[in-house]
């Protein structure tokens, strides 16, 4: 029997999140089942204001995002393939783009560039997400040279990672189409389903929601658009409309009872400055605020300039700090950035200096984590014949034995006497071959670095195979005592009130083993060069990330503008409000850039749409 289907269509901050929140404290009331689906980025935040709306723990209802659907209708339904996280996608690619290289045409030189294989990934999921194969990609012929050739190179790329992962591994993309063959043997259904604000929909999604329309016992969507059709800024909303006429398209073909809600202007803007904001900010031609208000509201809204990011964070953490004295929760306050990279430590600094409680809400690379260039130049030391470099990199991470001290003296030591190759390895006494007096105690530091990258060495060569070179890194991190030390010093950090920090750090060790174990999945048995070994694990460093929740709820938020979520805030400060960074430069692709995918439309090619990140 086809689902109930619910569109309810309005403004930003008009109810329509209000309203599913309503339905389901409802259900939770009843004992029904329900699903919240919402962006990956906004599970964590949903499920805590949906906590609070309904007072108390949820029972009855999952907050998911059509990734984490994936993946629980995957464990009900059973799945023998072995599953391939995006980081272990980046390594396979990379792999492929070595294998490849003397095949390509346009990309010959820039395919051992580092983050090539990103940059293929990228495409590749958009390929997937918009059921677009290599083929397709070929399918025009009336395209510019160089357009040919780098659809040519990618096509190669593109079906050589799907000849090697068909039948044998499952990424998040293949999982998620995979939800329309799996839903109908699902926990999903008869269940109500809420889609909140969805992303984009492109027919990947659809796909799924137009399955949902026919296992679920109701669905209702939320879409932002502006019921009037008639507003200055009605082109925002396009994306939106679109996707609900297609979905009110497919629900009537279906059959499905079909309810449309419209929300009026209430709710959440109560001045009439927001307001007008809201209804001005993208319109053209755009309205003046020229009504009276009373002053409470008037000046809800204030535009500040400041002559460098530190004075301009200085002022936001002394109106935080006047916020709070007011009677404001740090909890009610978020800041959103325009350049989180430009900010993030001019912000560390000062709101640690104001004593202001704050949580990043970003994802941290593991590229620049110790533990990252521990092993990068281990591996060199033994690919290269432990150059100087390579050595001093190893102990300078801090994770050896050595004291800093000790480190500082080893470190001019080599330097002093040009140590290089087996001069750093040996174990016979410096003095032997210099004949000068050497410091014992500099030496034994020498030898207790060189000992456990010797036996890396020794391990790497006896088989070429990656299971045997994958072995011989966690046997390396093992003698090393590497989890323990983590362990020891994610306590210090949490008994001296760092909390982010010590979260942060009790998740390296295990990204580390999980990117063992992804490479163990796309190499196995499988003879590698340690050159090229090196390279894919340098990758696959490069592409996680770890991202935390807030270790504490009294704090205020922090996070990049387009990518933070939050539900609830009664004070909101805007940071780097420059030309340039708000609305930010889209940066193309570099290997198909938008210019180009107009040029395959105009060809009849299938493409993407452009703009699309």
């Amino acid at each position: 029997m086809p689902a109930k289907v619910n569109f309810i269509i309005g403004r930003a901050g008009t109810g329509k999140t209000h309203s599913i929140y309503s339905h389901i404290a409802r259900n939770e009331k009843a004992a029904k089942r329900s699903v919240l689906i919402v962006p990956d980025r906004a599970t964590f935040e949903t499920e805590r204001s949906l906590s609070e709306y309904i007072g108390g723990g949820i029972l009855y209802t999952s907050v998911l995002s059509f990734t984490t659907l994936a993946r629980r209708v995957l464990t009900e339904t059973g799945n023998r393939k072995t599953f391939l996280s995006s980081q272990g996608r980046q390594m396979l690619v990379r792999r492929i783009v070595d294998e490849a290289s003397s095949e390509l045409t346009a990309f010959s030189r820039v395919s051992k560039h580092r983050g090539f294989s990103k940059e293929c990934d990228e495409i590749i999921l958009k390929c997937k997400r918009f059921s677009i194969t290599p083929d397709d990609l070929l399918s025009a012929d009336n395209l510019p040279a160089r357009l040919r050739e780098k659809l040519s190179d990618f096509a190669l790329i593109y079906r050589k990672t799907n000849e090697y992962t068909e039948g044998r591994y499952i990424d998040g993309e293949d999982l998620v189409n995979s939800l329309t063959e799996r839903l109908p043997r699902s926990s999903a259904v008869g269940t109500d389903v809420f889609i909140d604000a969805p992303d984009m929909l492109n027919s990947q999604i659809i796909g799924i929601i137009k399955v949902l329309f026919s296992v679920a016992a109701s669905v209702t969507i939320t879409f932002r658009i502006d019921i009037t059709g008639s507003a200055p800024d009605r082109r925002i909303f396009e994306s939106d409309f679109d996707a609900y006429r297609k979905l009110t398209a497919i629900a009537g073909e279906m059959k499905c009872e079909t309810n449309v809600i419209r929300m009026q202007d209430k709710m959440l803007h109560q001045t009439g400055a927001l307001l007008h904001l809201e209804k001005n900010l993208f319109a053209f031609p755009y309205r003046i605020f020229t009504e009276s208000y009373p002053d409470e509201t008037a000046n809800s809204i204030e535009i500040h300039s400041a002559s460098d990011r530190r004075q301009e964070v200085r002022a936001a953490a002394e109106a935080i700090r006047n916020a709070v004295k007011a009677g404001m929760r740090f909890r009610d306050i978020a800041v959103v950035l325009g350049d989180p990279d430009g900010y993030s430590t001019t912000i560390r600094r000062i709101f640690d200096a104001y004593s202001i409680p704050y949580f990043m809400d970003s994802k941290r690379p593991i590229s620049s984590h110790p533990i990252s260039e521990l092993l990068l130049a281990a591996l060199r030391c033994a690919e290269k014949n432990f150059r100087s470099e390579d050595f001093i990199r190893v102990f300078k991470t801090g994770l050896t034995t050595l004291s800093n001290d000790e480190c500082d003296r080893l470190e001019n030591h080599i330097l002093k006497f040009g140590l290089n190759g087996s001069r750093l390895y040996d174990y016979a006494p410096l003095s032997e071959f210099l004949n000068v007096e050497i410091d014992e105690s500099i030496e034994e530091s020498r030898r207790t670095v060189a000992k456990p990258l010797v036996e890396l060495k020794a391990e790497l060569s006896t088989g070429k195979d990656a299971r045997t070179r994958i072995k011989a890194l966690f046997n390396y991190l093992t003698k090393l005592g590497i989890a323990e030390k983590l362990q020891q010093y994610c306590e210090e950090l949490a008994e001296a009130g760092q909390l982010d920090s010590a979260v942060e750090n009790r998740q390296i060790y295990d990204t580390i083993i999980e990117m063992f174990n992804q490479l163990f999945a796309i190499l196995d048995d499988e003879v590698i060069s340690l050159s090229k070994f090196s390279s894919i694990i340098e990758e696959g460093l490069m592409s996680y990330s770890i991202g935390i929740i807030p270790t504490t709820l009294d704090q205020v938020i922090i996070g990049d503008m387009d990518k933070i979520h939050v539900s609830k805030c009664r004070f909101l400060l805007i940071l780097g409000m420059n030309e340039g960074l708000v609305p930010k430069a889209k940066a193309d692709n570099a290997i198909l850039n938008d210019s180009d995918l107009l040029r395959m439309k105009n060809a009849g090619t299938t493409a993407w749409p452009w703009g699309i990140t």
